[in-house]
Parts: C-alpha cells; sequence; structure tokens
C-alpha cells in the first residue's frame, strides 16, 4: 500500500512539475513543498520509523547539498525541491538511482540539443562537459547558447527510470 501510494503522488508531482516548467519555466512550490511534508508523513504513518528515516534522510540529502554546494549543478530552486519531494516521497534508496538516472538523461537531452542546434563542440570540450555534467555540475546544459534545459525533464526520466529498475 506503501509503495503504492507514494508511487501514485510522485508520478501526479512529476507530471505537474513538468507541465509548469515546460510551459511558464517554473516548477511551482504549491507543488513541491507539500508533496515534501506528504512524503514524510506519509511513509512515517504507513511505513513507520524505518520508512520515515529513508524519507527524511532522502529529503535532508538533497537539503543538505543544495545549502552547502554553491550554485548546485545550475539546478534551480524549483528544481531542487522537486528532488527533495522524490527523496521525502520514494527513500534514500531510490533517490540514488533517480539523481544517477537524471545526470545521465540530463546529459544526454543536452548533447540532443546541441546536435539539433548544430552547436557540437570540439571533442575534449564534450569530453569534460559531460564528466562534469556527470558529476553534478550541469556544465552541458550551461553549454546551451539558446536558453536553458528545464531540467524537471531530466528528473521525471530519471526517476521513471529508478521506478521501472527495482
Amino acid at each position: 500500500m506503501l509503495v503504492i501510494l507514494t508511487t501514485a503522488i510522485m508520478l501526479a508531482l512529476l507530471a505537474a512539475s513538468l507541465y509548469t516548467d515546460l510551459r511558464y519555466g517554473k516548477v511551482r512550490n504549491h507543488y513541491t513543498l507539500p508533496a515534501v511534508g506528504l512524503g514524510l508523513a506519509t511513509n512515517a504513518l504507513l511505513g513507520g520509523w524505518p520508512a520515515a528515516q529513508r524519507s527524511l534522510v532522502g529529503a535532508g540529502v538533497i537539503l543538505v547539498l543544495a545549502l552547502t554546494v554553491a550554485n548546485f549543478a545550475h539546478i534551480g530552486p524549483g528544481d531542487l525541491k522537486l528532488l527533495m519531494a522524490v527523496g521525502a516521497l520514494k527513500g534514500i534508496g531510490f533517490l540514488a538511482v533517480a539523481l544517477l538516472a537524471t545526470a545521465l538523461c540530463g546529459g544526454v537531452l543536452a548533447l540532443a540539443l546541441l546536435v539539433r542546434r548544430k552547436r557540437v563542440p570540439d571533442v575534449n570540450t564534450l569530453a569534460w562537459a559531460v564528466y562534469v555534467n556527470a558529476a553534478g555540475k550541469g556544465a552541458l546544459a550551461g553549454m546551451l547558447d539558446a536558453g536553458k534545459l528545464p531540467y524537471s525533464v531530466p528528473i521525471a526520466l530519471g526517476s521513471c527510470i529508478a521506478l521501472f529498475w527495482g
């Protein structure tokens, strides 16, 4: 029951965040902040202390990273709160897989946009940008000269990959 409920909430959150990010360029707080609280409460009430711990650590990891790492991966604050909500809903184990998949999806999407815009850099610059993006610096997305990559897209893809992975 807990897994189904948290998964349904996460998918609804991702869908709403995708819509607002693609349409308005923002991930809205009135979706993400209640989802953090709902994830913590749902895990605590239905899963007991072990689930509450996983939920707290999942949300806390993103919060600590956001507060300690300057300009965390060039990701906006709404995207960070979206990741925090995913961590609160699904726990730290899920979040670890989702973050890795998100970084890889972000790199692939940014590369696809560069190719589409015929702005592919030389091989050394591209290799460095892919490495730095996977390490959490978002350099490949920063190389896009015509706007930004709405990061809710790789977050949603990475979360869905983590969902179907395990």
